[in-house]
């Protein structure tokens, strides 16, 4: 699970504040980018964690590279 800061680090710039109301305003283009942010971080925190694992309990042959490939292609990009 991502931290705040973590997702916070996601958020591209264009968002714009509403000064009369204090919320902040944000177009269709930019959840998409942020989503898409927020989903590779994901992935190579899981790639991370895949690889610590492998790295306590070995596979044999391509087994590890096929296990980070998988994630990889989860990717909806």
């Amino acid at each position: 699970m991502l931290s705040f800061e973590e997702i916070e680090d996601c958020f591209p710039d264009g968002a714009c504040c509403d000064d009369n109301t204090g919320k902040t305003m944000v177009s269709a283009q930019w959840l998409h980018d942020f989503a898409h942010a927020i989903a590779a971080k994901e992935r190579e925190a899981i790639k991370l964690a895949c690889r610590c694992v492998l790295a306590a309990y070995p596979l044999t042959g391509h087994a590890a590279a096929d296990c980070i490939a998988a994630i990889d292609r989860r990717s909806n990009v």
